[in-house]
């Protein structure tokens, strides 16, 4: 019979690692106890900023210190920007365009939010779980197998405003949480999506040639 096996993508975690950058979160222009929750990727449907950004509303009219990053670019940028105008929200969310930095990027974040519709397993979390963030993202396709649930982050719902707002107001309000899931995202990185591991896999597959 035919058997199937997965070798998972490996991260450089001499390049991501944790580390909080308090000159970038400045020249970004947050405060010291401002908590920022940031994202990368392409401004496409598939991403669900649009969903991000409704549940951001009620968020900020309750926090004004929580701030939003998004970096990335693509189609649905001009209407990403025309939504967060509308809304009024310009203060809070700060859209960076394409970026060759994120290694850096990510040290300016507190939590790593990704609300997909549907994905793969996707580097940019596993890279943000290999900065030490805690992560927010939809438990859709290979991100359950990164993310484990109430350990390294919060799960929630695809197209769910109300689940990203609870899971965004859950990690604002409980710093000792954050640090917690953060240190667990660390961890399995180290243990389960490192390019070590992702050697050693390699290694031991042709060996059962």
């Amino acid at each position: 019979s035919e058997k199937t096996i997965t070798i998972h993508y490996g991260v450089d975690l001499s390049r991501f690692y944790p580390f909080r950058d308090e000159v970038m979160r400045m020249d970004l222009g947050f405060k010291k106890n401002d908590v920022v929750f940031g994202t990368v990727a392409r401004f496409t449907e598939q991403k669900g900023h649009r969903y991000l950004i409704e549940a951001a509303k009620d968020v900020i009219s309750k926090e004004s210190s929580v701030h939003f990053v998004l970096a990335g670019d693509g189609p649905l940028r001009n209407e990403i920007e025309e939504k967060i105008s509308e809304l009024g929200l310009d203060k809070n969310f700060h859209l960076l365009g394409f970026r060759t930095d994120i290694d850096k990027l990510l040290h300016s974040f507190d939590v790593f939010l990704l609300p997909s519709l549907y994905e793969g397993l996707p580097n940019a979390v596993l890279e943000a779980m290999a900065a030490g963030l805690p992560v927010i993202a939809t438990a859709v396709d290979g991100t359950p197998e990164a993310v484990i649930h109430n350990e390294s982050g919060i799960l929630i719902e695809p197209k769910s405003t109300t689940d990203i707002r609870n899971a965004v107001l859950r990690l604002f309000e409980d710093v000792k949480l954050r640090d917690e899931f953060g240190k667990n995202a660390r961890q399995r990185v180290e243990q389960k999506f490192s390019w070590g591991k992702e050697v050693s896999e390699f290694v031991e597959l042709y060996k059962s040639l």
